[in-house]
């Protein structure tokens, strides 16, 4: 997902040499920051968040170890195991109770790209 948001909102693949978590990012930012996005960004993004129904392709295939499958193979998994698998994180915290494994959705990767954004407007600012 970062290498996703980076190339839709940057245009560019991510420097992993600038990539920095600091939590608060997202309510502690640069303004400019926030100029990245516009409405078909914030549309693209908002519809890949998720809820206690949704299948998170990212998440599940790392959860379930499915890695290198493809999507058709990850959809498939997920209906075929539905009664006992959770296509999300939100999903498994809400039946277990259990905080499970926050990474790999789109929501942790959101928040870890604005640590990202602020690091490497910074560093143009810096040194323009």
């Amino acid at each position: 997902y970062l290498e996703y948001l980076s190339n839709l909102l940057l245009g560019d693949s991510i420097d992993v040499n600038k990539l920095e978590f600091a939590v608060g990012t997202f309510f502690y930012s640069r303004f400019d920051v926030f100029d990245t996005f516009n409405k078909n960004h914030i549309k693209l993004i908002y519809n890949m968040l998720n809820d206690f129904e949704s299948l998170d392709k990212n998440w599940y295939s790392i959860f379930y170890n499915l890695r290198n499958k493809s999507e058709d193979y990850i959809n498939d998994h997920y209906i075929k195991n539905k009664a006992v698998n959770y296509g999300n994180n939100l999903e498994l915290q809400k039946k277990t109770q259990c905080s499970g494994m926050r990474d790999f959705m789109i929501e942790h990767a959101l928040e870890r790209f604005f640590g990202y954004i602020n690091k490497i407007f910074t560093c143009c600012i810096l040194f323009d």
